[in-house]
């Protein structure tokens, strides 16, 4: 069972306490199962990215496989796609700040050596 159905069957086991309350847990079980989807905004403050354009131009670069749209032609996203993008943020920051850099071998060598 993945992380995310897990916390999906302890939010539907969970008693609210008030009617208001029983709403936001069916919508965060319909968000961890994927039934709900987020909206581009929603995904660009998650993420912390100024700019739904950040978010639209990963879309295009496959960033998003889960992404579909609406009737009203909007995009949506699946929570576990936009957690996965952002692990991969989380790696890069990580990456980058050990200061090391690899080069790939192109095959120039110089030479004259």
């Amino acid at each position: 069972m993945t992380a995310l159905a897990t916390l999906a069957t302890a939010v539907a086991r969970a008693t609210p306490a008030t009617p208001e309350d029983k709403a936001r847990l069916q919508e965060v079980e319909q968000l961890l199962c994927g039934e709900k989807l987020m909206s581009v905004s929603a995904v660009a403050r998650m993420l912390g990215v100024s700019s739904p354009t950040t978010i639209h131009n990963w879309l295009e670069k496959g960033y998003f496989p889960g992404a579909v749209r609406t009737a009203g032609r909007q995009r949506r996203f699946r929570l576990a796609d936009v957690l996965a993008v952002q692990e991969q943020i989380r790696a890069t920051e990580a990456r980058n700040a050990t200061g090391h850099l690899e080069f790939p071998d192109f095959g120039d060598e110089d030479p004259s050596a």
